[in-house]
């Protein structure tokens, strides 16, 4: 994003993943120099209330130049014209779909292609996966830095139960989620 843009991230909040990437991605925005207003919306009474410290506005919204939805590809068309009602028309709309598929159905992909300017994805898997489905905006991969709290020391075991619905493959295999927080002579990971 230019550093002048003033975003708008739209998102839902809460505990699930879209709730927990939407607080670590405006915070990284914050934290690197971009005014970005926080716009959640609640779609579960249990799910209010997760981000209520992110709710500082950096700016009027009248004043944006773009919106960033955070919100799976199938209601990118609800987002944009009944949550949003129309605010966004006229300004870089960019879709930020978690997608962890090889397939994408057409009618999504339509709404991806309708509603957003750009792309942003969290890997180059998911960018080749969009572009293979039939994707033709502009697609940025944007790799997430989560937010973790401090370890104690370098040697701190962490223990964590992996729970996936699916299957054991790229993007959320074990293997990998293991590496990628043992990095750099970090805490030692380990899981079942």
């Amino acid at each position: 994003f230019p550093s002048h843009d003033k975003i708008v991230f739209v998102c839902i909040d809460g505990t699930s993943g879209y709730g927990v990437l939407a607080r670590e991605t405006v915070l990284n925005l914050r934290n690197s120099g971009y005014k970005v207003n926080y716009l959640p919306f609640v779609f579960e009474k249990s799910l209010g209330g997760h981000n209520q410290d992110l709710l500082l506005n950096d700016f009027d919204e009248s004043q944006a130049t773009c919106y960033i939805l955070n919100f799976p590809p199938h209601i990118l068309e609800y987002v944009y014209n009944y949550l949003l009602g129309g605010r966004c028309k006229g300004k870089k709309t960019i879709a930020f779909p978690l997608w962890e598929s090889e397939y994408i159905k057409k009618e999504y992909v339509d709404q991806i292609n309708r509603f957003s300017s750009s792309v942003i994805v969290s890997s180059e898997w998911n960018k080749n996966t969009m572009r293979q489905c039939g994707v033709i905006k502009y697609i940025q991969v944007m790799y997430h830095k989560p937010i973790l709290p401090p370890l104690r020391s370098k040697n701190e075991v962490i223990n964590f139960v992996y729970q996936n619905s699916k299957v054991f493959g790229q993007p959320k295999d074990l293997i990998t989620t293991k590496n990628f927080y043992s990095i750099d002579n970090g805490p030692i990971v380990t899981g079942k």
